[in-house]
């Protein structure tokens, strides 16, 4: 039987990589990054569709965690300290980023302007995705699980995704002053 932790976790890094997959086939619909001033609702949808899916990710490597138990003998400092660590500096360097950029950004509705140069941006190019990388590699650590990886390894892999169609999107997209 799978468990229900293994099947949120990947509704969450799938669907990240099925709709970024669809931003990269078909660019004009702008699905991700979203279009600016698409309208309330439209805000509203994609705000509710990428941190839904972001935290089924997140509930999925927590509850798989539990479901399946410490199947890999990891010495526990490595567990709880290394994985611990990683969380931790993960959700800091996110938190940062998301202070530095604004709540609204975060979602990709940044009208008209310029990349951000502050915080960690002005050392990373994409420090929240790189925070949430590292907190589930650290979660899944902290779990000792084995499948727990595959989630953490897809989630991963959808923000890698989704940082290189953002840079593509920089890229072409006319900069105006802050």
């Amino acid at each position: 039987m799978i468990p229900s932790g293994l099947w949120i976790g990947l509704f969450g890094a799938l669907g990240w990589i099925t709709i970024l997959t669809h931003a990269l086939m078909c660019p004009a619909a702008r699905i991700w990054p979203p279009k600016h001033r698409a309208g309330p609702v439209a805000e509203a949808v994609t705000v509710m569709w990428s941190w839904g899916l972001t935290i089924c990710i997140y509930v999925g490597l927590v509850r798989l965690g539990a479901e399946d138990g410490t199947v890999l003998d990891l010495p526990n400092p490595l567990r709880w300290i290394g994985g611990g660590a990683l969380a931790l500096i993960g959700s800091a360097l996110h938190s940062w980023g998301t202070a530095a950029l604004g709540l609204k950004a975060t979602c990709g509705f940044c009208p008209d302007a310029a990349p951000c140069d502050t915080g960690p941006y002005r050392h990373i190019r994409h420090p929240q995705y790189l925070g949430q990388g590292l907190s589930f590699l650290g979660l899944a650590l902290i779990s000792g699980g084995d499948r727990v990886w595959i989630v953490a390894c897809l989630g991963c892999l959808a923000l890698l995704f989704a940082a290189n169609r953002e840079s593509a999107h920089l890229r072409t997209a006319p900069q105006t002053a802050a």
